[in-house]
């Protein structure tokens, strides 16, 4: 699937997903919605596309087999400019996850959805998130 051709104003998402599937879902929703579109299938593609494209929202997988999400996160943290990207983590473990979001309820600019995951729940945190960045 290549990445969507959405007004060059429409704020970028950066969708990172080692399951082309997810990655087919999450872009359609997003793409639907207005937003840009770019791909990284691996954490390390995605510490390179975070660099060279500064996107305004990341969806990241939890768990992916080089790098796992909370990895990544951490990788970027490091970068002044690209730790203010806000992130939605996405992931099939659902207790993980909800425990996890309990730990960051505090932080601004993370969220995490349980796959499965409805286009409201996905686009009701990317609007706030948005919504919440500092440019």
């Amino acid at each position: 699937m290549q990445p969507t051709s959405q007004s060059s104003n429409a704020p970028l998402i950066l969708v990172v997903d080692d399951e082309p599937t997810v990655r087919k879902v999450l872009s359609m929703m997003l793409q639907r919605a207005g937003y840009r579109i770019e791909f990284a299938v691996n954490g390390l593609e995605a510490l390179a596309k975070i660099k060279s494209l500064q996107p305004d929202l990341i969806t990241l997988d939890y768990m992916m087999p080089d790098l796992t999400g909370e990895e990544v996160r951490a990788h970027i943290l490091n970068d002044e400019e690209a730790g203010k990207i806000p992130i939605i983590f996405v992931s099939a473990v659902i207790d993980e996850v909800y425990d996890r979001q309990k730990d960051v309820k505090s932080k601004t600019g993370v969220r995490f959805l349980p796959k499965p995951f409805g286009r409201d729940v996905l686009l009701t945190y990317v609007s706030e998130l948005l919504a919440d960045r500092e440019y």
